[in-house]
């Protein structure tokens, strides 16, 4: 199922994650073939990962991306993905997101809630029908034995 979502993709934000999670991108990630080696020793000539390796290493490098850091991937339009860092969100706080928020948290439409009044009228239409019926246990216990049984209808 994902190998068909990942191939009628047509583009991807992928920020910090497992590097399986986007293996998709292996094939996307920008590479140059001259990324090198650690070397132990340095009168050594400098060796060059192979592309497959560079691909591999920045495939795993994903899991390390820094914050608001990650890859777009435009695959109707580029070949490779780009390296994009988003903007940072000024947050308000203290009174200034309480008053942000107020019309959000205001609204009993949002998030499925409902307002104070519904909430009252559903709790005391509630309570009227769990209140208990005068009478001895008895009485009460065989009549909801009947109702049970379908008998008392």
């Amino acid at each position: 199922m994902l190998k068909i979502l990942y191939t009628n993709l047509r583009w991807s934000f992928s920020m910090r994650g497992e590097p399986d999670d986007c293996a998709f991108l292996k094939s996307a990630l920008p590479v140059t073939g001259r990324r090198v080696q650690p070397q132990a020793d340095p009168f050594q000539e400098k060796r060059f990962y192979s592309i497959a390796e560079e691909r591999a290493l920045a495939l795993e490098e994903v899991a390390h991306l820094p914050d608001r850091t990650g890859y777009l991937w435009l695959k109707t339009r580029a070949a490779e993905a780009i390296k994009i860092k988003t903007q940072e969100l000024a947050m308000p706080q203290g009174r200034d997101l309480e008053l942000a928020t107020l019309p959000i948290r205001s609204d009993p439409t949002i998030g499925m809630r409902l307002s104070r009044k519904e909430y009252e009228r559903l709790m005391a239409e509630r309570d009227r029908e769990w209140a208990e019926e005068p009478g001895d246990l008895g009485t009460r216990l065989e009549k909801e034995y009947r109702r049970g049984r379908g008998e008392g209808r």
